[in-house]
């Protein structure tokens, strides 16, 4: 279906290559994998391949891109799509029309067929995603799992066998993220071949082949159970690997049931069977019975009452739209409530004058470029301390304290654009922290960062918290809000279904089913075992086992 030879590409005004020397096949009717972390080449791989690059996106680009034998470069580019159509990371950006069935029909409406054989096709590829019920809907009244799959089935209207997606389950929810990998599976067996870049295994045994890629080059490839063997390789690439590879690498046991069988016959035991206590902490936040819509018709907000305690790490997680941003809007008095009480440090939000709010609640936006605009490192975190009208050697002092925290230190004067997407968010963390909030609020911090750059995020946010600031992370990530979160909020419907430590919310199926929120494999290993773990680090700690002694190497570098 697809080879690739001696592919290298530069872009323009870089200094350095993007891709350099890659050689890969890849099969008709077969699901592959690219893994890599931030700066990979992931993107530009798929942009080159789709022959955007070097066409639109300018550089020097070297070798060949054979799809169904035919060379790209000699190729219009109207005459591509047929052959491979991508879905971009932001898939969003790519929907346009005024409904799900025009959407899918405009790729086939421009190859000069009639509109009956259009409707047909764009009919069709609704109906291979499960969509075709969602034809009279808009584009934004969509969830984001139904937007990513309206995405996939424009694509593939126009009849392309073969399709690539770029961190295709970034933006939406677990169970989403399952149901998609699974229909992609499925349109694989069905003569589609499909092509997924991504900075962490989901699913592994659905893959029939993975790449894995490091500052632009081909590191390593094979079946993903061979690929899996290597956990360690994974992580120095910014790859996250399954939890459940961490426990038995030598032993090549990748998935739930056999990984029980093992250490069932290797005599394991729980060991910690101490419960971690919720510390009684003074509340920071009061919510109580709030209500809110945004057109005074549907609550998307449904008589919320909860409490966020000083200096611990409080995780908002549910499935997209169930009110998660929108209560986070509200504890800042961006929104006001139509019902129902907030107080902030006891005072209403909505009555706190913005100049004062920004020294209460600090927000860390999902993307950062949404709040970054200054010329240089300096300015940028300068500039809310001169809102403050502080004296410019408090201000060269905090500018100087902040950017070293956050490992920015010698980068003054330099452009925020200059930096990648991990020192971008640490940046206007650095411009919020300098302002020294008692409370901040992280919106999805994982989209856009690799495994690596999420961990070492992380390991700045619970320093704060050690600080006793209080952190509230929006999150669909749950391996995420499962290993460093005090608390959690499952939320569906604008309702919190549940609130907890995560021993308290992961334990609860009923709960979980509700809020459409899945439950890693190895806490429910742990749980089979008659304990409890977080990530395959909390496992190896809490239970002993035959052999486990093997495995200390591994647990020893990742830590």
């Amino acid at each position: 279906a697809l080879q690739i030879k001696d592919l290298s590409f530069q872009y323009e005004g870089s200094t350095t290559p993007a891709l350099s020397g890659i050689n890969m096949q890849i099969n008709y009717s077969t699901i592959n994998l690219i893994l890599g972390g931030s700066g990979s080449g992931k993107s530009t791989l798929l942009l080159s391949i789709a022959g955007l690059i070097p066409r639109f996106i300018p550089g020097d680009i070297k070798g060949k891109i054979l799809i169904s034998g035919r060379d790209i470069h000699k190729l219009e580019q109207k005459e591509i799509p047929a052959l491979y159509g991508v879905v971009f990371q932001d898939f969003k950006y790519q929907l346009f029309s005024t409904n799900a069935l025009y959407e899918s029909a405009f790729y086939p409406s421009n190859l000069g067929i009639s509109r009956d054989e259009t409707i047909k096709k764009a009919k069709k590829s609704l109906r291979m995603l499960g969509i075709e019920h969602l034809s009279d809907r808009t584009p934004s009244s969509l969830s984001g799992g139904e937007k990513q799959r309206l995405s996939i089935a424009s694509v593939l209207s126009g009849g392309t066998d073969i399709i690539g997606l770029d961190e295709p389950f970034t933006d939406i929810d677990s169970s989403s993220r399952v149901e998609i990998i699974n229909m992609l599976h499925n349109l694989s067996k069905n003569d589609k071949t499909v092509i997924i870049a991504d900075e962490e295994v989901i699913l592994p045994e659905r893959y029939d082949w993975v790449f894995v890629l490091k500052d632009g080059k081909i590191i390593n490839q094979g079946r993903a159970n061979t690929i899996l063997n290597y956990p360690l390789k994974l992580i120095e690439s910014g790859v996250k690997p399954p939890d459940l590879t961490l426990l038995s690498p030598e032993n090549n046991i990748h998935n739930l049931e056999d990984l029980y069988d093992y250490l069932k016959a290797s005599d394991i035991k729980y060991k910690n069977k101490k419960s971690r206590k919720e510390p009684n902490l003074r509340p920071v936040i009061n919510i109580s019975s709030v209500f809110f819509s945004y057109d005074g018709k549907t609550d998307v907000v449904k008589d919320v009452s909860l409490t966020i305690r000083k200096g611990e790490i409080f995780t908002l997680l549910g499935p997209n739209g169930s009110g998660k941003t929108t209560l986070a809007g509200l504890i800042t008095g961006f929104l006001k409530p139509q019902k129902g009480k907030i107080e902030v440090l006891g005072v209403n939000p909505s009555d706190i004058e913005p100049e004062k709010m920004c020294r209460i609640i600090g927000y860390l936006f999902q993307d950062p470029d949404h709040q970054i605009f200054s010329e240089t490192l300096f300015e940028e975190v300068a500039f809310g301390l001169k809102i403050q009208k502080l004296k410019q050697k408090e201000i060269d002092r905090k500018v100087k304290t902040y950017l070293n925290y956050l490992n920015l230190s010698g980068l003054e004067g330099e452009d925020p654009y200059s930096l990648n997407k991990g020192e971008r968010q640490r940046l206007a963390l650095a411009s919020i922290l300098a302002l020294e909030p008692a409370i901040l609020i992280l919106d999805e911090p994982s989209t856009g960062l690799d495994y690596n750059e999420v961990t070492s995020l992380m390991k700045t946010v619970i320093e704060l918290r050690e600080r006793g600031i209080t952190v509230i992370c929006i999150t669909h990530s749950i391996w995420l809000a499962l290993k460093y979160s005090d608390r959690i909020a499952l939320m569906k419907g604008g309702r919190i279904v549940k609130v907890g430590a995560p021993e308290t919310v992961f334990t609860d199926d009923d709960a979980l089913n509700e809020s459409g929120v899945i439950r890693p494999d190895i806490t429910s290993l742990a749980i089979r075992f008659g304990g409890f773990a977080r990530s395959a680090g909390d496992f190896f700690e809490n239970f002993e086992w035959r052999g486990k002694d093997k495995l200390s190497h591994l647990h020893r570098g990742l830590s």
